[in-house]
């Protein structure tokens, strides 16, 4: 009987992964074929902007999944990447892809440092602790403005394509979808199985010998490695760098664009990542009231759907399949009889 369930378990899991990945593909053409028709260059940026933060939330989302830490300065990865990428490109004159795996690199072994040094700590301390480094980051930049720019950043870095934005567009998307199947196909993973199990168990895992913190440290690397991908994408759609990328705010917003779209289905994080974008870009003639505007929403959204809009969605599917399980059941008693 348990065997019976654990393959039925198992069949439902594939089945799931195979409609995301659907959902995905479908997504994808959807999008290039929109950059191929869409004649407003305003709109397609935004969807390039949405695309950018799609692979941070999704970062940010894969650390929570691992580590089950409140990581409260994810942009120091997303930042950092992007400033190092910058920084290589713009006064050494290294191509844009070499640029960006050394923003990437610096970005893993800084990541391996910090999570080494604090995955040790827990709750609320590990969130103070995360959130000041991109604070204290933002203060080095100021020290030496010459070369990292100060507070107006960095300008002139080289971008994808130069200034063709559709091309920029293609480019862009097809990171957002290898990065997010990437995460998928970890999630899915043996190692990716092992950290779920750790979270729900973690003195279980302990007891039957796996060490907690190794563990940890790869999810909390894979994670960095992810946000610094966006971040070094970031930079080269956009040709610019600054110590905004670095700010609290960044740092919060993965977390909320994963909050709006349900924690720990890495789906919707992505799609948090397109509300959160969109409802930024139009806020933007309302400044004063943009954060109060969140905050509603954000509340709004634990308030009536605790677990997302994908926990809604769920909640929904449930609920119409308990339905039709219900009616079918019915119509077969009413045949019998």
């Amino acid at each position: 009987m348990e065997t019976n369930r654990g393959l039925l378990s198992s069949v439902a899991s594939l089945l799931r992964e195979k409609r995301i990945y659907k959902a995905l593909g479908i997504l994808l053409a959807i999008e290039l074929i929109g950059a191929m028709i869409i004649p407003n260059l305003w709109i397609l940026r935004i969807f390039m902007v949405a695309n950018i933060f799609c692979l941070f939330a999704i970062s940010w989302d894969l650390q929570w999944a691992f580590t089950a830490q409140p990581n409260f300065g994810h942009a120091l990865f997303f930042g950092g990447a992007a400033y190092i990428s910058g920084l290589l490109n713009l006064h050494l004159g290294v191509p844009i892809a070499f640029s960006m795996l050394g923003g990437i690199a610096a970005a893993l072994l800084l990541s391996l440092a910090v999570g080494y040094a604090l995955l040790r700590v827990r709750g609320v301390y590990f969130a103070i602790f995360t959130m000041f480094l991109p604070v204290a980051l933002t203060g080095i930049l100021y020290m030496f403005p010459v070369v990292l720019g100060g507070e107006t950043g960095l300008g002139g870095v080289d971008t994808f394509a130069g200034s063709w934005p559709r091309v920029q567009f293609v480019i862009v998307t097809i990171a957002m979808a290898l990065g997010t199947c990437a995460l998928l196909l970890i999630g899915q993973s043996d190692l990716g199985l092992l950290m779920k199990s750790m979270k729900e168990n973690e003195f279980g895992a302990a007891s039957a010998g796996v060490n907690i913190t190794k563990y940890k440290i790869i999810g909390f690397v894979l994670s960095a490695g992810f946000a610094a991908l966006a971040g070094v994408v970031y930079v080269h759609t956009l040709g610019c760098v600054g110590p905004v990328l670095l700010s609290v705010n960044m740092s919060f917003m993965p977390m909320v664009m994963t909050y709006i779209g349900g924690v720990g289905t890495l789906v919707g994080a992505l799609i948090g990542a397109y509300v959160v974008t969109f409802l930024n870009e139009y806020l933007l003639v309302a400044p004063t009231l943009r954060i109060l505007i969140y905050a509603i929403v954000l509340v709004v959204i634990l308030r009536f759907f605790p677990s997302g809009i994908m926990g809604a969605v769920n909640l929904l599917r449930a609920k119409r399949q308990s339905r039709l399980k219900r009616e079918g059941s019915n119509g077969t008693a009413a045949r019998t009889a």
